[in-house]
């Protein structure tokens, strides 16, 4: 059975003081991660964060999300919709 929801990144730290959550990604480019305006962090589409902006800076994605308080998900892998992705 394939997956639903695949992995395309880490976040591993934030980056300046806009809430920026500064991204590892698991794909060829960072400009992929760039196109997508919903991730989840879980298999079942529960836990999803809403994009307000992102941009590539050098290898890293930096990805505003909309929520109050980023700390809470540092560390946590990115999923998408396998539906999603073009």
């Amino acid at each position: 059975m394939l997956k639903q929801y695949l992995e395309t990144g880490e976040i591993v730290g934030t980056h300046g003081i806009k809430g920026e959550a500064r991204v590892h990604p698991w794909s060829d480019t960072p400009d992929f991660l760039c196109g997508f305006k919903t991730f989840y962090l879980d298999d079942e589409g529960k836990g999803n964060l809403k994009v307000k902006s992102s941009r590539v800076h050098g290898n890293m994605v930096l990805i505003k999300f909309i929520l109050m308080k980023m700390e809470c998900y540092i560390y946590g892998f990115l999923k998408i919709h396998q539906l999603e992705v073009e």
